[in-house]
């Protein structure tokens, strides 16, 4: 145990080095949030590295409350794909399953393609993995670990197809907060239109 120096002020770089690893261990974790301030530096993806690399030291991976999170205030960026907060996708880069699937057995045929990819090759389990961490206990075999219960899309419901659905009178009404779509998304014209 290294016992922490004296004199040092508040806010300094050794404070907040001590705040991580204080809230790093078996009862509390830390989860490290950037935005562009990390990212638009000619350095950014090493502020970001160094942090997974702090993150994985710790002990701060994997486990609830803790990891990296990339901020982002407009759903042309990353951090839309990493929640997940896009339609079509679960957590992990998933493509979200089609209403026309037939249940598990149906959604994994259906992602032959990346299965035999990387850690895909391994998708079956993780897919398990993934559904019991929504629904726990109450996720087994039985039930197809409850994969019925994740929504299902039915088509492109992403936001140019509805804004063209809006110009071709489909869409009634359309609610945005917190973004124009007129600067933060392709084809402004259309956006605006």
């Amino acid at each position: 145990m290294v016992e922490r120096t004296t004199g040092v002020s508040q806010g300094s770089f050794e404070e907040f080095c001590w705040a991580v690893t204080e809230n790093s261990g078996k009862e509390r974790t830390t989860s490290w949030i950037y935005s562009v301030g990390w990212t638009h530096h000619s350095v950014g993806v090493q502020y970001i590295r160094g942090a997974a690399i702090i993150q994985l030291l710790l002990g701060n991976i994997g486990r609830p409350g803790g990891g990296i999170l990339a901020l982002r205030g407009h759903a042309s960026i990353q951090g839309s794909t990493d929640i997940p907060t896009l339609y079509d996708i679960l957590p992990g880069y998933l493509p979200m399953p089609s209403a026309s699937m037939s249940g598990l057995k149906g959604y994994l045929e259906s992602l032959t393609a990346i299965k035999q990819k990387g850690v895909w090759a391994n998708l079956d389990a993780y897919m398990v993995s993934f559904l019991k961490s929504y629904w726990g206990d109450a996720a087994t075999q039985e039930n197809d670990y409850c994969f019925s219960y994740l929504p299902k899309i039915n088509g492109d419901h992403g936001t140019y197809r509805t804004v063209m659905d809006m110009m071709d009178e489909k869409v009634e009404g359309y609610m945005i907060f917190g973004e124009n779509p007129a600067v933060g998304s392709a084809n402004a014209k259309m956006q605006r239109l």
